[in-house]
């Protein structure tokens, strides 16, 4: 969790109408581009709409008392710096062209002999990235109407400049608000909550003079925690490792049923999103048909109890994680033990398939939901940083061919138990498996350092292998090289010979 102030940005709700020249209906339509796909940034793979942070300018601007100024122009520079449009003053209400990225807004409306037009940038509300977010932003959406006229125009551009966008967004398109939520729905799409409700408002509306939305009034659990795919996301704080500070739980299902995965918060205040949102949906009809554990670690289970005194519901998990899980799961409580490939019909319209993932724990399972492709992935990844093997009981070899597993399945996205939800997701697997194969590599130029056959334990290579990281993650890091250490002996036990050391059971003295 970042606790810094979020940073300044704006965003453009960019409206189109589309006449039909044989019907004459008319379409409303918004413009949106999908953020370039990139390990580690935030809201990767998402579609959102034109936007950023202020400049420096800009942000002198605000820091002089002239915040709304100052938001208005950010704005108007996102819209020509990402679409190459400027709504001017003047006879010629927009104009479209190629950005030069050499050149500055400020420098193109002096070449042009316009300003910008800030009475078409209208106030659409102001919304705050959520508390568990690494990356933080209070982000003030304007939404523009095009005429008629000028949708025609810039629906007719150049390719090139009607797709151009800087480093950030990949191509865009503009799609009516239902085809934007329907996309959604599938999972084809990824969208954060203030593009849905933007989109939703829009839908809704016969008119599209005002959609501004006031974000304190998005109290209902449905919608506040509305995810892809027709599930939700509710992210807990929980008793995990450092950076995260939550673990997301999802609620996947209908208006029939639905079932809970992973509730990791261990006490009843942290828990209480969670429970706002099941109490909401039961209130509609719904039933609570089990709760499904990914593994059993703390930050995955301890909300198990307490939600059990909520609402009766069994405990669906594989063996091992049910074995590992005893002492936290009642002992009255209903459970199932879940195999691999499983098929877990839930509700009217999803099925999720059981895909046993094991490494980062012994019977770790994600799950696959098969109308979407999305897989709802536990600690196989995040969205930030790497996941911990440690040993006894985590595998490397078994990590390596769960993260193979899941890439050969091509998924759609990824929705981890830390972080957002992944759109790249063969990219990010990918990348995973690489990072573990370079690092093991430097484990075996180590090991060379101690060819003179003299024993040594794990965390003596740290500053060797690790040197990327700061020191204090070291002892976190000793336990992945451990597990790199055994890897390595399986496959290539000429490498080194692993002891156990008697005083301390599960942790070995290596020798070349």
């Amino acid at each position: 969790m970042s606790n810094a102030q979020p940073d300044l940005t704006a965003c453009v709700i960019l409206l189109l109408h589309k006449v039909h020249p044989h019907s004459q209906r008319e379409d409303l339509l918004v413009w949106m581009a999908q953020r370039i796909p990139e390990k580690d940034k935030f809201l990767s793979g998402f579609h959102a709409f034109p936007g950023g942070r202020l400049s420096e300018q800009e942000s002198q601007l605000a820091r002089e008392g002239n915040t709304q100024e100052a938001l208005v122009k950010c704005a108007a520079r996102e819209l020509y710096e990402e679409l190459g449009l400027v709504l001017c003053q003047g006879n010629q209400s927009l104009w479209i062209e190629q950005p030069l990225p050499e050149v500055s807004f400020d420098q193109r409306l002096r070449t042009l002999n316009t300003t910008f037009d800030h009475t078409r940038y209208i106030p659409s509300g102001r919304w705050t990235t959520p508390e568990w977010a690494p990356l933080r932003f209070e982000t003030e959406f304007f939404s523009v109407s095009l005429t008629q006229e000028e949708s025609e125009r810039f629906l007719n551009a150049p390719d090139q400049t009607l797709t151009h966008t800087r480093a950030g967004l990949s191509q865009g398109s503009a799609k009516t608000p239902e085809q934007w939520l329907t996309l959604h729905e599938q999972g084809e799409v990824l969208l954060s909550l203030p593009t849905l409700e933007y989109l939703k408002k829009l839908s809704s509306q016969e008119s599209q003079d005002s959609i501004y939305h006031d974000e304190s009034n998005c109290t209902d659990p449905v919608h506040q925690y509305a995810h892809t795919a027709n599930t939700w996301m509710v992210p807990l704080k929980s008793p995990t490792l450092l950076p995260a500070t939550h673990t997301n739980a999802y609620v996947i299902g209908d208006m029939e049923s639905f079932v809970v995965l992973d509730p990791g918060a261990d006490n009843l205040e942290s828990l209480s999103p969670l429970l706002t949102l099941i109490n909401r949906l039961i209130e509609l009809g719904s039933t609570c048909e089990a709760i499904i554990l990914t593994h059993h670690h703390p930050d995955h289970i301890s909300g198990v109890p307490l939600l059990l005194e909520h609402h009766s519901a069994p405990v669906w998990a594989s063996a091992e994680t049910l074995q590992l899980s005893a002492r936290t799961i009642p002992k009255d409580t209903q459970t199932k033990a879940l195999k691999d490939k499983d098929l877990l019909p839930i509700g009217v319209s999803h099925t999720l398939e059981v895909l046993l993932t094991p490494g980062h724990a012994p019977g770790h399972v994600a799950l696959l939901h098969r109308e979407s492709s999305a897989v709802f992935c536990g600690d196989l990844v995040a969205s930030q940083g790497t996941i911990l093997v440690a040993p006894p009981r985590g595998h490397m070899g078994d990590y390596l061919a769960s993260l193979q597993r899941v890439h050969d399945l091509e998924p759609g996205s990824l929705h981890p138990a830390h972080g957002w939800p992944i759109k790249h997701a063969r990219d990010l697997l990918s990348y995973y498996m690489e990072h573990r194969h370079q690092r093991e590599l430097k484990v075996i130029a180590a090991i060379k350092e101690h060819s003179d056959g003299s024993p040594f334990m794990a965390h003596e290579l740290v500053p060797i292998v690790y040197q990327d990281i700061p020191k204090d993650v070291w002892p976190i890091a000793a336990l992945s090289l451990e597990a790199h250490l055994i890897h390595l002996t399986e496959h290539h036990p000429q490498l080194a010979h692993a002891h156990e050391e008697p005083s301390m059971p599960g942790h070995y003295i290596w020798s070349t």
